[in-house]
């Protein structure tokens, strides 16, 4: 996988920030094991929650991130690897999972081509508590970057807008353009169920978008899970 990765926009950071101040204020974390499964340099997730947690493993693919991770603090264990290779081998249960992954397409480490969360999630067996909370950024509206422009967002070399609707009309089961939250949200609890977890609350916090005409286009939302 080849990308050019940005740094967090305005809107992206606020959006952050209220979603993990909402959801920290909800929940009592402060004896988590947190999994940030995704965390680039930690800008977007890891440091808004960090001192909320018992500690936090950040896997990151791109190496050029570890050193700003390992600043953050001194509870966040850093390992640069394939986040999906992680996954399989995975043994620990964590109480907070975030999976703030690539929008599109991406490859894992046998090349496989993974779209959004959606493979993700099909690992969460081996990541989650009996009980915990899952955390995802979720694109209502998804724009074709070769109508609407990049909007300096990353680019990845697998980007094909087409595979990507059909991967998401698969995933969510009808019109993948435009989601409600609430249809987002019950293919959400199908998927969950899917992998062996039940869900009993959700916090959900739209995010900011510095994308014109697109003014509420996400949301991040937290599961609580128990697992069946």
């Amino acid at each position: 996988m080849q990308v050019r990765e940005v740094n967090v926009t305005d809107a992206d950071g606020k959006s952050a920030q209220l979603f993990f101040d909402a959801l920290t204020g909800f929940y009592d974390l402060s004896q988590a094991r947190a999994l940030d499964m995704f965390a680039r340099n930690g800008q977007l997730t890891v440091k808004n929650y960090v001192s909320k947690v018992k500690a936090v493993d950040a896997w990151e693919l791109n190496g050029e991130h570890e050193e700003a991770l390992r600043s953050i603090d001194p509870k966040v264990s850093v390992k640069i690897d394939c986040s999906y290779l992680s996954a399989t081998l995975a043994n620990g249960k964590y109480d907070l999972v975030v999976i703030d992954s690539p929008q599109g397409a991406h490859r894992d480490f046998s090349k496989m081509v993974c779209f959004e969360h959606f493979t993700a999630l099909t690992k969460l067996r081996r990541l989650a508590a009996d009980r915990s909370i899952v955390v995802l950024y979720v694109n209502k509206e998804p724009y074709d970057k070769a109508v609407a422009g990049d909007h300096g967002y990353d680019q990845y070399e697998e980007y094909d807008f087409k595979a990507w609707m059909a991967a998401r009309e698969d995933f969510y089961g009808f019109d993948p353009r435009k989601l409600t939250d609430g249809s987002a949200l019950f293919a959400y609890d199908r998927a969950f169920r899917a992998a062996g977890f039940k869900v009993v609350n959700t916090v959900v916090v739209p995010c900011y978008s510095d994308v014109k005409r697109k003014e509420n286009y996400s949301f991040r939302a937290g599961f609580e899970l128990v697992k069946l």
